[in-house]
């Protein structure tokens, strides 16, 4: 009988964007080299001054990458969902990883050697050209948050943030679905925990959004939308 665990590996890796096109015998030597990984809410993945060993398919669930600084302050980098791909992703250097990663959820990822993934995917330009416009796309989201927290007031960033959140992990009912704390999102904008509760409850009032238990709901998009598009 076939394990469920590998059979689900098996398909999402057969349908990750990133790895869509590959021949019977990429997707066979994928499965053969990888393994699925079932985490618990919580769970860290990896963290800072590990050796750079793995590349992560984040199937279901979240994670959230993140750093501390020497004075303590946790720095939110990105919060990924099903689909996305972390660890390490640079085909052409590899160190240690520079942040922490954990599991904002139960989460399936499928993990795999990054020098046995690239050696082999070296032969498959499309691979390989689609991880280096991902990490392009990544080095252009930080670059737009950086921008945001020079030119745009707390509420501003928290607005902008809320909507890229909707579009990734909405529902389709316009909860956004991945569980975040007021200090997860203060990691993201640059700003502290109590100023991200004050734009939080200034956006509930003016009807743009509702609270629940690190869940959100977006009431109104469009003045959620006039929010983010202050300036200082």
């Amino acid at each position: 009988m076939e394990n469920p665990l590998k059979e689900e590996k098996i398909w999402y890796l057969k349908n990750l964007d990133i790895l869509s096109g590959l021949s019977e015998e990429e997707l066979k030597f994928l499965d053969e080299n990888s393994v699925g990984l079932n985490l618990r809410r919580d769970e860290l993945v990896y963290s800072p001054e590990e050796e750079e060993e793995f590349l992560y398919f984040l199937k279901r669930g979240s994670v959230k990458l993140y750093r501390i600084e020497p004075n303590g302050k946790e720095i939110t980098l990105a919060i990924l969902g099903p689909g996305d791909v972390f660890g390490g992703i640079s085909p052409y250097e590899k160190g240690n990883y520079r942040e922490f990663a954990k599991a904002l959820e139960d989460t399936f990822i499928c993990l795999i050697n990054r020098d046995v993934f690239f050696s082999r995917m070296s032969r498959n330009p499309t691979v390989m050209l689609r991880f280096s416009r991902f990490l392009g796309l990544l080095t252009y989201e930080l670059e737009l948050r950086l921008e945001e927290v020079v030119s745009k007031p707390v509420i501003s960033r928290v607005s902008s943030l809320l909507i890229r959140l909707y579009k990734k992990f909405g529902d389709g009912k316009s909860s956004i679905t991945v569980p975040l704390s007021h200090k997860d999102i203060a990691g993201m904008v640059g700003t502290t925990r109590e100023a991200t509760t004050l734009s939080l409850n200034e956006l509930k009032r003016a009807g743009a959004i509702s609270l629940g238990r690190k869940r959100i709901k977006i009431t109104d998009l469009d003045k959620l939308r006039e929010f983010a598009d202050e300036v200082l």
